[in-house]
């Protein structure tokens, strides 16, 4: 058995105290902080994911207009392409006449461009969106208003926002047309 002095007495006492340099295990305030910093993190962390999942959705709605542009343009081309006859109804719509006769009409009202060919009424849903281009089609833009424009065997579809800045002109020409001006204007004398 050991006999304990004066000087062990003192020595265990030091280790106990504040003063010691060395300590084994974690405080309280060290624990608080690492907890706290860990919540930063995940706080970060989720606010960075809220943001990926806004881009993710804003850039479908994006590539979603695209495609519905691209579709609205696609059978407006076709139409002009081969109209025999192109009437400015007034700025905001457009009549062509086919070469079988048959009247297409398009037409923008409130933030949408309008699609119907005369004679022809979709049954179903299905219908408006048959590959042939029968029916009525509607496809929403980004645009506050729209103006069609007529001259001679080109047709000007031009839109623009509220504050008055464009938001994109598009020039087709009907080739049907411009074949008889360049075949009328060669049999002048």
């Amino acid at each position: 058995m050991r006999v304990i002095n004066q000087r062990d007495i003192k020595l265990r006492g030091a280790m106990r105290s504040s003063d010691c340099i060395y300590r084994a295990g974690w405080t309280l305030t060290h624990m608080a902080l690492a907890i706290s910093l860990v919540g930063i993190f995940m706080l970060g962390a989720a606010r960075l994911f809220s943001i990926t999942q806004g881009t993710i959705r804003q850039s479908q709605r994006g590539i979603t207009a695209v495609h519905q542009a691209q579709s609205m343009v696609g059978f407006l081309r076709a139409d002009v392409w081969g109209a025999v006859k192109l009437k400015q109804v007034d700025v905001t719509t457009l009549q062509i006449t086919r070469p079988d006769q048959s009247v297409v009409t398009w037409r923008f009202r409130d933030a949408t461009v309008f699609r119907a060919v005369e004679g022809e009424v979709p049954n179903d849903a299905d219908e408006t969106n048959r590959a042939d281009g029968a029916g009525a089609r509607q496809w929403p833009v980004e645009a506050d208003s729209a103006a069609f424009l007529v001259t001679g065997p080109v047709v000007t579809l031009a839109f623009e926002r509220v504050d008055g800045r464009s938001a994109g002109a598009l020039q087709m020409t009907s080739q049907v047309l411009l074949t008889q001006s360049m075949t009328s204007q060669g049999d002048a004398p």
